[in-house]
């Protein structure tokens, strides 16, 4: 089974934690860590010239060193044992509770979110909350986003706890409706509800 495999998902015990399990050492890990760090610095720094030069002949040569390792399209990784996996693009949740119905986790933005005006940008949001409820609608099975309506209440501090929730409304058939509330202390940050359709068996192994 390839690392970007879908199928991995179901009869799991976590949505979360579906690769917990890997042969690779941790060093990887760390590389996800030192990345998520530098597009931060990179969203809300201003190096001098001579400085921006030189990071950016390392980071050429760092990609040097990794380009002979790319996968195709199809084998993205999906590493469980690393928070918001290694996908960089995806918010870090540490996970509090979760069970076939509902979910919570707590996470913070990073400067790297920035919308402007002090605020974490909208868009980055509605990932968060797509990704989250997504994972929670896949437990034991496969689903797809069918759409997603998001309230924006307050605006979203950066560095910051919050507390992400999810949980499942109802179910029809393939269909499940899901709603979503993001929480600063007492302050209701955002919320949303959204439709996720169960893909047939038979489309497991194509995906």
């Amino acid at each position: 089974m390839r690392p970007g495999d879908d199928s991995r998902r179901v009869g799991i015990t976590s949505p979360w934690g579906f690769d917990a399990t890997t042969d690779r050492s941790h060093s990887y890990a760390e590389l996800v860590g030192i990345l998520r760090r530098l597009q931060d610095l990179v969203a809300c720094g201003q190096p001098t010239d001579s400085r921006a030069r030189r990071a950016h002949d390392h980071l050429e040569q760092a990609a040097a060193l990794l380009e002979e390792f790319r996968e195709h399209p199809g084998g993205l990784n999906v590493r469980g044992d690393i928070s918001g996996r290694d996908d960089l693009l995806i918010v870090p949740v540490d996970m509090v509770r979760w069970n076939e119905d509902s979910a919570e986790g707590t996470m913070q933005f990073s400067p790297f979110h920035h919308g402007g005006g002090g605020g974490v940008h909208g868009g980055m949001i509605a990932l968060l909350f797509d990704d989250f409820i997504g994972r929670l609608a896949n437990f034991k099975q496969i689903t797809r986003t069918a759409y997603i309506h998001v309230n924006y209440r307050a605006v979203c501090p950066i560095g910051r706890n919050l507390v992400i929730r999810g949980q499942v409304a109802r179910r029809e058939r393939r269909k499940m409706f899901l709603s979503g509330a993001l929480t600063h202390n007492d302050t209701l940050i955002a919320d949303c509800e959204g439709l996720w359709v169960v893909l047939p068996n038979r489309l497991e192994g194509e995906l």
